[in-house]
């Protein structure tokens, strides 16, 4: 997958301070490419949004009718309080 060192710098500054932080950079780069619990975190984050775009869409279709039923319950008590 990565050539060696030697192929990027002929001369021989393999050994290098900057050759050093290449192989470096090179090793993390390929762990971070063969970890996968970013992708559970990433799966989550997907799970997560379908629910909060499940519940608004819910509430949008069912939101005029909670309104007229609040709105009935509320008539209800004030006419209830006011025989009190």
């Amino acid at each position: 997958m990565f050539r060696r060192i030697s192929e990027y710098d002929p001369q021989g500054a393999a050994g290098s301070r900057g050759a050093r932080w290449f192989r470096a950079q090179a090793r993390r780069f390929a762990a971070a490419l063969a970890d996968v619990d970013g992708a559970t975190g990433i799966e989550y984050g997907l799970i997560v949004g379908g629910i909060a775009i499940a519940i608004l869409a819910t509430v949008f279709a069912i939101g005029s009718q909670m309104d007229a039923m609040f709105s009935f319950i509320a008539s209800l008590m004030k006419s209830s309080f006011q025989k009190i």
